[in-house]
């Protein structure tokens, strides 16, 4: 008999049941950077280094943007633009000098805007570099100014925070700069779905906000003026502290990087309202250990982005750090189970005579192994075990 996994749906069915106790949780991993050395060294993985990493951002072919900062060569400051490619090299794409680039403290990058990378000062100049690391602005800046965090629509129209004047701008596809909305407080993250819709992590108020395409704003998670780590239905009960970067997937559920909790939020969208949960690290506790759920550390995260397979990715600001979040779900099956659940992550099935544990990264390369106890796989296209 042979069981059949795609990268679209799986199913397992073992014992005489069809009932399961089911837990699901998201395991962190550190994929860049070492919590013990900051620097700019390019490199694979841990060997690489980083620098109080920022807002990040991530391409369609899953390669991943780092700001960082914190940098000096002799008299001149310099901001290197770092990424990450999907087979864990980091290198620098760009490197911002104060004088010659007239960018200060690079806060966000963005990609494939126009073929270039667009990146956003402390003083709130928006700028594009292009391939060969010519720099052109398309939005000065001055004191005051701050512009945080930016998303880019399907027609090329940039919409981007500015924590220092409270409001969302835009700048349209032909350069045109305005306000698009007024009336934030210190608005930090951006996200937008595929109705348009923005999402902005209000961290002035510990807010999360939602603005329609007309400019509508409301409040869909947080406590307006109380900080705190609840978790809970997101208009009643559910608190941030000083929530940053913030992204979505392809369901509609947002994630936020609660940088004062240092923790990693979940608003599971549930037909327009949201329930918020802590899925990775410990409120009140900071650290660099990886690990599953609360046992996992962070120190201060500020980025935040989900690529197309549902993985999260979070600049980890303090610890000089990449990390990776992906689904671990442990089911017990005793008596007897089935289970049917996502391809990417960790699926344990844990019985009475041996443990089974499925692990799938959404990988184009098929990867079976099958030992005592343990049944592990990785791939995105149809994998056949058993005999």
């Amino acid at each position: 008999m042979k069981k059949y996994f795609t990268k679209w749906s799986m199913a397992i069915a073992l014992g005489l049941g069809l009932s399961t106790n089911l837990a699901a949780s998201y395991q962190v991993e550190t994929i860049a950077g070492s919590s013990s050395d900051a620097d700019d060294v390019d490199g694979r993985g841990n060997a690489a280094r980083f620098s109080l990493p920022q807002m990040l951002s991530i391409d369609s072919s899953g390669n991943l943007y780092v700001p960082d900062v914190n940098r000096s060569l002799s008299w001149e400051q310099y901001y290197p633009i770092r990424k990450i490619t999907t087979s864990g090299s980091v290198y620098n794409v760009s490197t911002l000098g104060y004088v010659s680039h007239g960018l200060d403290f690079p806060a966000t990058t963005t990609t494939l805007y126009k073929g270039n990378i667009l990146v956003a000062d402390s003083f709130g100049s928006i700028g594009i570099i292009d391939e060969h690391g010519n720099k052109a602005d398309i939005r000065s800046g001055s004191w005051g100014y701050n512009a945080a965090n930016f998303v880019v629509d399907a027609g090329d129209n940039i919409y981007f925070t500015d924590s220092g004047q409270n409001y969302v701008g835009l700048i349209t596809s032909t350069g045109a700069v305005s306000t698009f909305v007024n009336g934030l407080n210190a608005p930090q993250g951006i996200t937008m779905d595929t109705f348009g819709n923005l999402y902005v992590t209000n961290s002035g108020d510990n807010t999360i906000k939602k603005i329609t395409p007309t400019g509508t704003i409301s409040t869909i998670a947080g406590i307006s003026g109380s900080s705190g780590s609840v978790d809970g239905d997101g208009l009643t009960a559910a608190t941030f502290n000083n929530p940053l970067g913030i992204a979505i997937d392809a369901s509609g559920n947002l994630y936020v990087a609660d940088q004062g909790n240092n923790t990693i939020r979940k608003l599971t969208n549930n037909a327009g309202t949201y329930s918020v949960s802590t899925i990775a690290g410990l409120a009140g506790s900071s650290g660099s250990s990886d690990g599953i759920g609360s046992a996992a550390r962070f120190n201060a995260p500020t980025g935040l982005a989900v690529d197309v397979l549902g993985y999260i990715y979070v600049s980890d600001t303090n610890n000089n750090t990449i990390r990776k979040l992906f689904c671990s779900v442990e089911v017990d099956f005793t008596t007897g189970a089935h289970f049917s659940g996502p391809v990417t992550g960790e699926i344990k099935f844990v019985g009475n005579d041996s443990d089974a544990v499925c692990t799938f990264d959404g990988s184009a390369t098929q990867n079976v192994q099958v030992t005592k106890g343990k049944i592990s796989m990785s791939s995105s296209a149809p994998i056949a075990t058993g005999a």
